[in-house]
Order: structure tokens, then sequence, then C-alpha cells
């Protein structure tokens, strides 16, 4: 029972965090510029979404989760990857089976572009890598659709995943209803509610519990895609 509620968390984790990786590195790819909000060609310009998860605490009624590191591949071929230290955190409450990050991560990003910071490092495809020491699993998040972008809401969805696995091996699932995930900038909250395959189809991947080594070095993306 508790290694089926971590997966279940950890399935409806992947969406929350998808926004918060999009929305902080769209400004840093030229090839993303072809998004169109609003349906038309959304999401276009966005290739696949990779993110590096690690569970970190249960109670009888919710569970905490890291997130290490994230990837955006745009179809122009270049790769915005980000370090989140320390990392992001995020709460899955199984009494109404929804997955709640609270708006400061995406706050923090916010800051920094109207602040003129530097954003997040970008490189050319065939360079880029993402961390996995110690993570449970790297998640691809594929076909990506932007529905909505306003002064208040946003709301991206997904309909297909890939699991990279400690044992160097990948699992992918094609959803028949994709996973959606709505950001209120006014209450600084996004929620997301999970769907059966996607619960299942996670569970599946993650069922052997394996975790990758502390000292694992960091995997190139197109190793990971090109067992997808």
């Amino acid at each position: 029972m508790q290694r089926h509620k971590i997966t279940i968390a950890l399935a409806l984790l992947l969406a929350s965090l998808m926004l918060v990786s999009v929305v902080a590195v769209a400004s840093q790819d030229a090839g993303l510029k072809e998004l169109r909000w609003g349906g038309r060609k959304a999401g276009g310009g966005i290739d696949i979404v990779y993110h590096t998860i690690q569970v970190t605490g249960t109670t009888g009624d919710s569970m905490t989760f890291n997130i290490l590191n994230t990837a955006v591949k745009g179809k122009s071929g270049n790769v915005t990857t980000k370090t989140y230290t320390p990392p992001v955190t995020a709460t899955y409450y199984f009494s109404n089976d929804t997955a709640v990050l609270k708006g400061k991560p995406a706050g923090m990003m916010e800051r920094a572009r109207e602040r003129g910071r530097q954003g997040p490092p970008t490189k050319g495809y065939n360079d880029a890598t993402i961390n996995v020491a110690g993570a449970s699993a790297v998640i691809a998040l594929k076909n990506m659709t932007i529905n909505r972008v306003d002064r208040n809401t946003t709301e991206v969805q997904f309909g297909a995943f890939s699991v990279y696995l400690p044992d160097g091996t990948v699992k992918s699932y094609k959803l028949d209803t994709p996973v959606k995930d709505v950001r209120s900038r006014m209450e600084m909250t996004r929620k997301i509610t999970g769907n059966p395959q996607f619960r299942a189809d996670l569970q599946d991947a993650l069922k052997g519990g394996a975790t990758f080594p502390a000292g694992t070095a960091p995997v190139p993306l197109k190793t990971i895609d090109s067992k997808m």
C-alpha cells in the first residue's frame, strides 16, 4: 500500500512541475517563440520536458517530494536546464487525490526575470545532460499543449510520457486522456488531478522502487531519447 501511494503521488506531481519549467524557460529558447497561446499550435515550440524526481517523506494523509532537475528541449534543437538548489518541494494529498505546488518556485523565477537576472543555461541538444544522482526516475513529458494563458490562469496538458529508470531502461506510454495542470497566479497555486490511466502507467513504470546511486553521472538526453 505504501509503495502504491508513492507511485500515484509521483504521477500527479509530474504534471504540477511541468508548468514551472515551461513558464521559466520559454523566453530562453528562440525556438519557443512559435508558441501560439489559446490553442492554435499551442505548445508547438516545445518538444520534451524532462524532470528528475525524488520521494522525501510521507505521513498518514500526504506525501512530500523533491524536484531535483529540469530540462526543456525545444524543437529548435536547444535545451534549457535548471537545477533546483534547494530542491523544489511539492505535496500530494491522499484524501482528495490532488497534487498541489504552492507558488514559491514560480514566483521566484518570475521575480528573477523581472529584475533582469540571467536565466537558466541553454545548450545544444547533443551536449545536453540531466542530473540523476539520488533520483527515483527521469520523467519525459511529451505531446504537450498549452491550452490557456491569461493574466491569472495558465493551463497545460501532456498526452504521453516516458520514464528513464535506474537500470538504464525506458518505458513509454500514450495517454487516452491528457493530464492537465492549472496554475492560478492570483492564488499562487498549481493544482492537478490525476486520471486512472496515468496513475496505472506510472505505477507500472516505477514498480521496482529503485533509485540512482548518489555518484551517478549526468545522463545525456540523447541517451534517454534513443530508448523511447
